[in-house]
């Protein structure tokens, strides 16, 4: 008696042909996907190569079941393995460049960003790769990626629950750690990330342009959850973050810095890379005292000091009285240096201030109960502050260095809820004065004695050839109202800024 044929298991199975030779293809799971894996026959540089090839095509979450998986992937599968079972001849001058997306981004794409990226940014681009796309697309070649692979891509990641941290890997430590969602903005960096990537490839030959544009039509899912409001400081937290650090910190370098970031709007990179030979002090004259200036030169983050982040971001930045009187007295306690770092540590060297804020400036406000918002706060908040005394968008924009008012306007000023406030009831006095205003014409304009009424000597006086001057209390002062209103109630706001 014959002993009967083993049955393959999953992962052989894949390797079984019919008698034609083509394959059945296989499904089997890896990391939490369920995969396809089969052969195919490439021309590389005019040889023959038989390769092993695999693909991940929904995550065992949304299907637990292989037969499942099989039938909700049979189209994807029929496609892949009519293309693995029927390859098509290419000539040797012809011979495409084939690479998996993992090895190009890792050997060829980072390569190239790192002679053309700051530092910063390429740690977020590795940070992108890494902990989001490595594992779940590096094995997919780069020729084979569609947009509905990339969509997929952003739609598992929108559906996972992630954990806070990643540094740690005690296990009843991460058990602890409460879960989140991805946000839109995040994703949306995953994607520009991934639109880079293709569309560098395109340049370098290993894609056709429209492919790489197609790649980039995913979009964000929309159930994903929105990030957090970002926030400005008002001068008033401004006022009270001084104080405090000034009380906590006898050297009073805490207070100055945050005066320093509060008025200039510098980018914390720049704060930390900023130079006493960068630094033009207020010239005084009789009648007449000059501003100081901070030419800004370069940016420092990890050690690493590069050019500012534009060539908008290498303007001046006017420096006010009351940061420059600030400034005098933290160079003369350092002993009036010419050079050097304007905040040096203990070694002379530009100080940390991510160690400033977890030593010193968050256990303080804390215990003031103050919230710590980080540097960028800074930034957000002398846009909005100038936002609030009347001053134009245009000249916001060159005073934050930003080569686009657009971005101001969107991401830099903060309106608060108390804004809305005001000036809602600016407009309600208004609407109030223009109520009364129309009211009085429309009672001194009924006939009297077979005089015409005030709207039919009007009518008459817009006759051609005529000219008419309306009267000053005439339309809507909802302008005139909220301009001096908003001048009045800046005239505190202004008083904290000298």
């Amino acid at each position: 008696m014959k002993e009967p044929k083993p049955k393959p298991c999953r992962h052989t199975q894949a390797e079984a042909e019919d008698k034609a030779g083509r394959q059945a293809g296989s499904i089997s799971q890896h990391r939490g996907y369920w995969r396809i894996r089969y052969r195919q026959q490439l021309n590389i540089n005019g040889k023959i190569v038989t390769v092993q090839r695999s693909r991940n095509i929904i995550s065992v979450d949304e299907c637990p079941s292989e037969s499942e998986a099989r039938k909700r992937a049979e189209k994807e599968l029929k496609e892949v393995l009519d293309e693995a079972n029927h390859p098509q001849p290419v000539s040797k001058g012809e011979a495409p460049m084939l690479m998996s997306l993992g090895r190009f981004v890792d050997e060829i794409y980072f390569a190239q960003a790192q002679l053309q990226n700051r530092p910063s940014t390429l740690r977020g681009y590795r940070q992108t790769w890494n902990n989001y796309l490595k594992d779940r697309a590096g094995a997919m070649m780069l020729r084979e990626v569609e947009t509905k692979h990339v969509q997929g891509w952003l739609n598992q990641l929108a559906a996972e629950n992630r954990v806070h941290s990643r540094n740690t890997r005690d296990v009843k430590k991460l058990a602890k750690l409460e879960t989140h969602r991805l946000t839109k903005t995040t994703l949306g960096h995953i994607k520009h990330f991934v639109s880079g990537v293709f569309r560098f490839a395109a340049t370098q030959g290993y894609l056709d342009g429209t492919k790489a544009e197609m790649v980039t039509l995913a979009k964000i899912p929309a159930n994903a959850p929105r990030g957090k409001q970002t926030h400005a400081y008002s001068l008033e937290e401004i006022e009270a973050m001084v104080k405090v650090m000034d009380g906590a910190d006898p050297t009073l370098l805490s207070g100055t810095i945050i005066t320093c970031a509060a008025f200039t709007a510098l980018r914390q990179g720049e704060l930390t890379g900023l130079l006493w030979e960068c630094y033009k002090s207020p010239s005084h004259t009789k009648g007449n005292e000059a501003l100081g200036e901070i030419f800004v030169g370069s940016s420092v983050w990890r050690g690493y000091r590069t050019k500012p982040k534009s060539e908008a971001s290498e303007a001046p930045v006017p420096v006010i009285p009351r940061l420059a009187k600030r400034l005098a007295e933290h160079r003369k306690r350092l002993g009036n240096p010419d050079k050097g770092p304007v905040f040096p540590n203990g070694a002379g060297n530009p100080l940390d201030l991510n160690w400033l804020v977890t030593t010193k400036l968050r256990p303080a406000l804390e215990e003031a109960g103050i919230d710590w918002r980080g540097w960028h706060a800074f930034r957000r908040g002398l846009a909005t502050n100038l936002d609030r005394l009347g001053i134009g968008l245009k000249m916001i924009q060159l005073i934050l260095r930003h080569a686009n008012a657009d971005v101001t306007l969107k991401h830099y000023i903060k309106p608060s809820q108390e804004d809305k406030h005001r000036t809602m009831r600016e407009f309600a006095d208004s609407l109030k004065s223009a109520t009364t205003s129309m009211r009085l014409r429309k009672t001194s304009g009924k006939r009297t004695n077979g005089a015409p009424a005030q709207g039919s000597a009007r009518r008459q006086a817009a006759r051609p050839g005529k000219t008419v001057i309306a009267p000053l209390n005439s339309g809507f002062p909802v302008t005139h109202g909220v301009t001096q209103n908003r001048l009045k109630s800046g005239a505190k706001s202004s008083s904290l800024i000298q």
